[in-house]
């Protein structure tokens, strides 16, 4: 499970930054062979919602950090429905590499930060597997919604279909 690095009980933030789960990936292919691991990867959001920030600025400069009141899983569908619905800019946070907006609902006198991966911006072991030099991973999964589908990396997976590699999947 390498995802809710940041999750409802946290602060807002990354689902899975590229040097957190490349990290996390590494201290596992310390102790468990790779023919044994599953990667299960995040493909969904949380919207947390946040203290609005003040209007002015305080004496002495500094602005408190905004409180957390809730925050709620969300599909990346939502996510990128929300984000139109608001006309929020997603942006692409580039120590991460996951997309997160916000916007302010000022009936509720709250701000909404939302952090998702998406297809293009969920982790890939392959590509960020071979920076580690792990980037043969034998299987992905892809953590949906209470489901985990479980796609074939390579010959050896018991989910293989064909002798083409990747060309299997199983949903458990």
């Amino acid at each position: 499970m390498n995802y809710d690095q940041h999750q409802t009980g946290s602060v807002p933030g990354p689902i899975a930054a590229q040097d957190w789960f490349l990290d996390n990936l590494k201290g596992v292919l310390k102790t468990v062979p790779k023919n044994k691991i599953i990667c299960s990867l995040g493909n969904y959001g949380y919207d947390w919602t946040t203290t609005m920030p003040p209007a002015a600025k305080p004496r002495g400069g500094k602005q408190p950090a905004p409180k957390v009141l809730a925050a709620q899983e969300m599909s990346t569908q939502d996510a990128w429905q929300a984000a139109d619905d608001a006309e929020a800019q997603v942006e692409l946070d580039s120590d991460s590499l996951n997309v997160h907006f916000a916007y302010d609902d000022d009936d509720a006198h709250v701000r909404h930060q939302v952090w998702f991966l998406d297809a293009v911006t969920i982790p890939q072991p392959d590509a960020r597997g071979a920076s580690s030099g792990h980037r043969d991973l034998p299987r992905c999964g892809d953590w949906l919604r209470g489901q985990l589908a479980v796609e074939d990396m390579g010959p050896t997976d018991p989910c293989q279909s064909s002798d083409r590699p990747g060309a299997g999947a199983a949903r458990l």
